[in-house]
């Protein structure tokens, strides 16, 4: 985690055509069909370059427990407007401190600059290859990791979003 946690945000977004983005007036289902096509977290709602707002996975949810008239809705109807966003030349840590230092946490942010809207989440942050394990019988309340040599790997500990965890990676070198 760590190492991800000191690139800039636009190493590890996710851009272009890998990011689903519909605009204000698509109905919630091209919403349901771009958030299934690119499963990223979210749905960016953009006005041509200027990002109107964002539908995550929670809003079509919340949508979808108004049964028959979910699909009556509009993208802009269940948005969150002006969302939380990041700059891309921003570190990752700063964005995941974003997501985290909130009221209610959330784990998707737009990358907005000039014109330009992409997409991170908080799954972006970690390695590839990682294993993750809750820990029984832990708690935790902030982020925090520990990590020690253990036959030779290195095995690190966690707290992300209050949740205790156990990271394992065999080529880490650090955490």
């Amino acid at each position: 985690i760590g190492r991800k946690l000191n690139w800039r945000v636009a190493d590890i977004m996710h851009q272009g055509d890998a990011v689903a983005v519909v605009a204000p007036s698509a109905t919630m289902d091209e919403v349901v069909v771009a958030a299934t096509q690119k499963p990223l977290g979210g749905v960016l709602v953009a006005d041509g370059p200027v990002l109107a707002g964002i539908v995550t996975e929670g809003d079509i949810r919340r949508a979808l427990q108004h049964r028959e008239k979910c699909f009556r809705l509009k993208a802009s109807d269940v948005m969150t407007a002006k969302p939380v966003t990041v700059l891309p030349e921003a570190l990752a840590k700063a964005a995941l401190e974003l997501m985290e230092n909130r009221p209610k946490q959330i784990s998707v942010l737009p990358v907005v600059e000039a014109g330009m809207v992409d997409f991170i989440d908080a799954g972006d942050m970690i390695v590839p290859g990682l294993t993750v394990e809750a820990v029984p019988g832990q708690t935790a309340t902030q982020l925090a990791v520990k990590c020690e040599m253990e036959d030779g790997a290195f095995i690190c500990t966690a707290d992300v979003l209050h949740q205790p965890l156990q990271i394992y990676h065999p080529e880490l070198n650090s955490c």
